[in-house]
């Protein structure tokens, strides 16, 4: 078992977030400080200033989005239904989650790419290529576009050559 470091409840091994307070049960270590990074409310602790709990109410879903060849995860967003993109100056309709820092452009990743839907409990979601220019894959396979195809826990889709794995608990 695993016991989160900010909330104490215990986790099965693997567990990737804390069921009860969403805190991110994957740590790095930085200059020798453990790091433990709180997805609800993205503020950042180490081992030498233990984070105080805070008692918030969680997100109807709880998901997460990690970035494949960055190894980081994207803040979490409590929304059931995100479109995924790249922000342009000029843009007038922008996606939820701005993927332009981490090289959308160089990557193919459509200005809005595809959009993530989440049931009201968090535990199925869908995925919906928006007709975008290189298209998006869900472990490999691609999509046909504006076709909603089920997404599960650990899948890998792919917008354009951006690689992001889904986490639902």
């Amino acid at each position: 078992m695993i016991i989160c470091p900010y909330c104490f409840s215990k986790e099965y091994e693997g567990a990737l977030f804390c069921s009860e307070c969403g805190t991110q049960l994957i740590t790095r270590t930085t200059s020798n400080l453990e790091t433990i990074v709180n997805t609800n409310t993205t503020q950042v602790y180490t081992k030498t200033s233990p984070p105080t709990p805070r008692y918030e109410e969680s997100p109807k879903a709880s998901f997460a989005l990690y970035l494949v060849d960055e190894e980081i995860f994207l803040p979490s967003v409590s929304q059931i239904e995100l479109t995924l993109g790249r922000k342009t100056q000029g843009q007038g309709i922008t996606p939820e989650i701005d993927l332009s820092a981490y090289d959308a452009y160089k990557k193919g990743v459509s200005r809005l790419h595809a959009t993530i839907d989440f049931n009201e409990n968090g535990t199925h979601a869908q995925i919906v290529d928006l007709n975008s220019a290189n298209g998006t894959r869900v472990n490999g396979n691609r999509i046909p576009p504006n076709s909603e195809v089920p997404i599960h826990n650990n899948d890998i889709i792919t917008l354009g050559k951006l690689k992001i794995q889904i986490i639902i608990s």
